[in-house]
């Protein structure tokens, strides 16, 4: 049976950076950062950079790995509503 590394994260959309604590992290169990970052930022490059995205990254014997993201919750997409609301009220009040 094959030894996998599942590590689970959560990363910014089109922000990954292969400096710690990502290259870090990565590094010391043998990926190559730069080639996950890279594949990462492609992958999350049409979500709005502040979406906190939760990555689940299987990496096998032979250093290879795959990632699977998971989208933003209803919870966290509704507080950035919330706060854009909040950020239009007092643009609008101080315009006045």
């Amino acid at each position: 049976m094959k030894k996998q590394t599942i590590l689970t994260l959560y990363i910014r959309a089109g922000k990954a950076l292969t400096g710690p604590p990502l290259g870090t992290i990565l590094g010391n169990i043998g990926v190559a950062t730069v080639k996950f970052v890279k594949e990462f930022n492609e992958f999350t490059n049409t979500l709005p950079d502040y979406f906190l995205l939760g990555v689940r990254i299987v990496v096998s014997e032979n250093k290879s790995f795959t990632f699977t993201v998971k989208m933003p919750s209803v919870g966290f997409i509704l507080s950035l509503l919330k706060q854009f609301k909040i950020a239009f009220l007092y643009s609008l009040i101080a315009l006045s």
